[in-house]
């Protein structure tokens, strides 16, 4: 990256909505220095919208630049608006030089399956990069011209090494973006439906059509039964799938197909 970074003017990071905290790699500011840094928040179609506005509101408290992008509304305009504002300063010095107008040359930086290619599609207009929902699909440094006034450097996702921060781990695992094996799938399971119980009463109810409130009393183990149960997912002889239901539920949770969910919040950081 640091090589990628003598040739740009400007960062973009991209980072998932739903755990900002855990998408954000420690090591971008050491990385990029003093170059202009504009922090996206992705995916937010799927996140809880009152905890994004929490966040954009953090970061923009802490003088960063900040913005939300999800596929179904995204303004490309406002991005652009946004490097242009952080690179006034930059631009004006190479005008006073005598320097050719030319345009903003972008990093987008962020890990895996965060939306790096989406984003570069949205804003070229056209299948630019390689979409798939697998944790590291974008494989190789990719130029890609958006308008006369703007081109974008794609690179690989940089995920630190070792997931160390267990609650990153997590959180990561558990949105997509870095493989449901690093972690026991039980173990996943088990967490999702503490943290939805926890700080979203009602929504397994409301998502499987379950007869019954659930309540941590219950277990996971029991929950996942009652899941299996609605769906009717039944092994031979009739005994309820409830690996099928496991597999199910974290499927559906990360593809956001059980409503807007955030697994962070901002009164986290200090917890």
């Amino acid at each position: 990256i640091k090589e990628q970074l003598k040739a740009v003017d400007v960062v973009i990071e991209l980072m998932d909505a739903r755990a900002p905290f855990s998408s954000h790699n420690p090591r971008v500011e050491a990385l990029i220095g003093k170059k202009p840094h504009l922090t996206i928040l992705t995916k937010t179609d799927l996140a809880d919208a009152r905890l994004s506005e929490e966040w954009l509101e953090y970061y923009r408290l802490q003088g960063k630049a900040v913005m939300f992008f999800n596929l179904k509304s995204f303004d490309s305009k406002a991005l652009k608006q946004n490097c242009q504002q952080l690179l006034k300063e930059k631009f004006l010095k190479e005008k006073v030089k005598g320097l050719r107008e030319r345009p903003i040359r972008a990093l987008i930086v962020g890990i895996p399956n965060v939306g790096k290619s989406s984003l570069i599609n949205k804003l070229a207009g056209r299948k630019a990069a390689n979409v798939e929902n697998r944790p590291g699909v974008t494989r190789n440094q990719q130029f890609v011209k958006v308008d006369q006034d703007f081109v974008l450097l794609d690179t690989p996702g940089v995920l630190w090494p070792n997931l160390e921060d267990k609650r990153a781990a997590l959180n990561l695992a558990l949105i997509g973006t870095i493989k449901d094996t690093v972690l026991p799938k039980d173990f996943l399971g088990q967490k999702l439906i503490e943290k939805l119980i926890k700080d979203y009463p009602g929504s397994l109810k409301e998502a499987y059509k379950l007869d019954e409130d659930l309540t941590d009393e219950k277990g996971s183990f029991t929950i996942l039964e009652a899941i299996a149960k609605s769906r009717s997912f039944l092994k031979e002889g009739s005994a309820l799938d409830t690996e099928r239901a496991l597999n199910t539920l974290l499927k559906e949770f990360a593809d956001g197909k059980l409503g807007r969910f955030s697994l962070e919040r901002v009164s986290d950081l200090n917890g």
